[in-house]
């Protein structure tokens, strides 16, 4: 599970939608539309449905920068970046040099947007304001996903073939070093309530906690009845992580203050 924007073709053209959004809530007329909504129960509303460019081909990562309110979407099979604003509710840029782009990650507080070139084995930086791409870290074997650690100015990147987690200086763009995973990096994300980095791990199905400043494994946590964990989502108020098992097709719902498996479905 990569967040990918899938099965949105429709007649040769790509749809963007945007569900109960921020972007919305400012209008009288969607607060009445979400009234209705939720009077019929509905839990999500689609607001918009806007054609995107390029080709009908796979998206995958989406990150959303709500100090600019861009929403940046790799548009993986078209080598492209797509730059999309949220309250105009309008493609913006379309940038091209992103060899089969995976994971993208906006840091507002650094002015730059961070996107896995997995062709050319990079981590490709992009000056928010310029939209130009401004410097690249690598090799990395298979950039895919992408997260940032605030506190050390570093980026974390899935080297999903390579069985690492690849450490960049996001200032300098610079690759400092690898970290050994033991298998295949899933997802890798910021978890903001320990300050720690989380990596879902193939083949040995754990949950890997990484120490970002230190740059060492902190812990690894069995996910029994997970096969293959990939995508991993947050829920911060209630210290949950949901592990997605690609293999198998399960969910795993994981305590974060006690580093438990709570449950598989």
């Amino acid at each position: 599970m990569k967040a990918p924007l899938r099965n949105l073709a429709r007649f040769g053209t790509i749809s963007a939608l945007l569900i109960g959004f921020s972007c919305n809530a400012a209008s009288p007329q969607n607060s009445k539309d979400s009234s209705k909504g939720q009077q019929a129960g509905a839990v999500l509303l689609e607001v918009a449905d806007v054609p995107l460019p390029g080709p009908a081909v796979r998206f995958d990562y989406q990150s959303f920068d709500a100090t600019h309110g861009r929403l940046y979407i790799a548009h993986m099979n078209a080598d492209q970046l797509v730059v999309f604003d949220t309250q105009k509710r309008q493609v913006i840029a379309n940038l091209d040099g992103f060899k089969r782009v995976h994971g993208v990650i906006a840091v507002p507080g650094l002015g730059r947007v961070f996107a896995s070139a997995t062709g050319d084995h990079q981590m490709v930086a992009v000056d928010m304001n310029t939209l130009k791409i401004v410097g690249d870290a690598g090799p990395i074997n298979y950039p895919d996903g992408l997260a940032y650690s605030p506190a050390t100015k570093r980026v974390f990147v899935s080297d999903e073939h390579g069985g690492l987690d690849a450490v960049v200086d996001a200032q300098a763009n610079k690759l400092i070093t690898s970290i050994r995973l033991g298998g295949g990096a899933g997802n890798t994300l910021y978890d903001p309530g320990s300050g720690h980095i989380l990596v879902a791990v193939h083949e040995i199905n754990e949950l890997v906690s990484i120490d970002p400043a230190a740059i060492k494994v902190l812990g690894r946590y069995k996910l029994p009845g997970i096969e293959n964990p990939h995508g991993i989502a947050l829920d911060q108020a209630d210290r949950l992580a949901f592990i997605a098992g690609e293999e198998n097709h399960s969910l795993a719902v994981f305590d974060l203050n006690t580093m438990k498996l709570l449950s598989v479905v």
